[in-house]
């Protein structure tokens, strides 16, 4: 069993509507992710980046693929990757090049893995506010009143299971062949679907309220796809608490943790 990350990095498209920390640069990030991960696990997915970032690449003595594709189908390229690639024990992370990590993100993978199907370090501070349909910044089915989480407890930390996260977490390689059709059923332009795409692995009780919260297209895909639900297994996903990594936008970074300082 081995231990790879797949981290994606891209220095175009930034959207200036998201604010991020002031040390959460490119550089800084993956600098970050080395010191916690170690340079020989990395194979680096670098789209759409300028010569300079792609020279720093080069020399960090990284293993890397440029490509042209964009957000979504780099998600995609990097599943891909992975099923391809890594033998089904192994552990995949699946990075984007926003994220800061604490010490032991490894161990503490290891750990979630041991009791899960999808592991995220990162703690989403909207997963704890809830209670109003106009509660602004809550995460979508807190808003309806209609998530309950389980919690666990590992040797070195406690998780929540929750129904979504980003596009940066962990898996067996074997967990990410199985569910790979999800993952390809993402858009091939834009960004990810990251909370559709994970309300279909966890198997949410609340799927069909919360399709009222998306398009109506993408509300009837969803119907579509879940009528299919009971021929797939509903997949655990833990986040760590409190989070020992965080996205860097300032409006959603993990609680209890001053990340300006990592």
């Amino acid at each position: 069993m081995e231990f790879h990350v797949i981290y994606r990095i891209s220095d175009k498209g930034h959207n200036a509507d998201k604010i991020k920390l002031p040390n959460a640069t490119k550089i800084h990030c993956l600098h970050n992710a080395i010191e916690q991960f170690g340079r020989e696990r990395f194979h680096v997915i670098a789209d759409n980046c300028s010569p300079e970032l792609i020279s720093f690449i080069k020399s960090e003595g990284l293993n890397f693929e440029e490509t042209h594709l964009g957000n979504s189908s780099t998600f995609k390229c990097a599943v891909t990757y992975a099923a391809r690639t890594y033998s089904d024990d192994d552990t995949v992370y699946l990075l984007e090049d926003d994220y800061l990590h604490l010490p032991d993100s490894m161990k503490l993978i290891a750990e979630g893995l041991e009791i899960a199907d999808y592991v995220t370090l990162y703690d989403p501070p909207d997963q704890y506010k809830t209670g109003s349909l106009r509660l602004r910044g809550a995460a979508p089915l807190n808003r309806f009143g209609i998530h309950r989480w389980r919690v666990f407890v590992t040797a070195s930390s406690h998780w929540k299971e929750i129904p979504s996260t980003t596009m940066t977490f962990a898996a067996k390689a074997k967990t990410l062949k199985e569910d790979s059709k999800i993952f390809m059923a993402n858009p091939d332009k834009g960004v990810p679907e990251d909370f559709l795409t994970f309300l279909k692995l966890t198997k949410q009780r609340s799927l069909f309220d919360a399709v009222r919260l998306v398009p109506r297209w993408k509300a009837e895909a969803v119907v579509l796809l879940n009528n299919f639900a009971l021929f797939r297994k509903k997949r655990l996903l833990i986040s760590c608490i409190p989070g020992r990594a965080t996205h860097c936008e300032t409006g959603y970074l993990s609680p209890l943790t001053d990340w300006a300082e990592v």
